[in-house]
């Protein structure tokens, strides 16, 4: 994750020493960096179960009341690029990615890792934030003339699943990934990520509110 930024804030007409962290989970916390009360709220959502044999996964996560996500949290099948978004040639390594990954499984935010059983069926997680986020080690910015925090986000899935480790392993469950692991396909010199754009995001958040602006 990234460093933090520091700023002054009103909060009902009173001054508040706040923070603001924005997370590769895609969401900006902002506290009061005196007390480390989150100023507009947490809410826990309740996220997907593992299918791992013998994992207990939380069942709710915290998240921010304001401001929203600030990039793509979650995957369904209508998302997959089109040759109207960008190219016929992009769609169609796209489409044989999907292919070969067997089912696709998204539940929105903090999707775990899929199973995969010896024998079974091949099954893919596909986690939206991916490894690099959402926001990266890049860092916010707090701009004091508008009160705005601004938040570099990337939009790149990332794909896993869960398998029984080899004979004499130290754990009982290893993550394996195809190569390379990003949601993305290359074409060319370029590498596109393979659901429909935006792929990247500056966003404006008003403080003085919790906002996109």
């Amino acid at each position: 994750g990234q460093q933090p930024i520091l700023f002054d804030m009103e909060v009902d007409g009173e001054p508040v020493k706040a923070l603001a962290q924005a997370n590769k989970n895609a969401w900006l916390y902002i506290l009061n960096r005196e007390t480390g009360e989150s100023i507009y709220g947490v809410e826990d959502i309740e996220v997907a179960a593992s299918d791992v044999p013998g994992e207990q996964a939380a069942a709710t996560q915290p998240v921010p009341l304001k401001p929203q996500g600030l990039s793509r949290l979650r995957y369904d099948p209508a998302d997959l690029v089109t040759a109207e978004n960008t190219s016929a040639e992009h769609a169609a390594a796209c489409g044989a990615l999907i292919e070969s990954l067997g089912e696709l499984y998204n539940a929105g935010p903090f999707t775990p890792w899929v199973y995969r059983a010896e024998g079974a069926p091949a099954r893919t997680t596909i986690s939206f934030p991916g490894g690099v986020g959402g926001a990266n080690w890049g860092g916010a910015a707090f701009d004091p003339a508008t009160g705005y925090v601004f938040v570099a986000t990337q939009d790149l899935g990332l794909l896993g699943w869960m398998e029984a480790a080899p004979d004499g392993s130290a754990v009982p469950y290893v993550k394996r990934a195809p190569r390379p692991s990003s949601f993305a396909v290359r074409i060319g010199d370029t590498t596109l990520p393979c659901q429909k754009p935006p792929w990247g995001r500056l966003t404006a958040v008003d403080v003085s509110t919790g906002d996109i602006a």
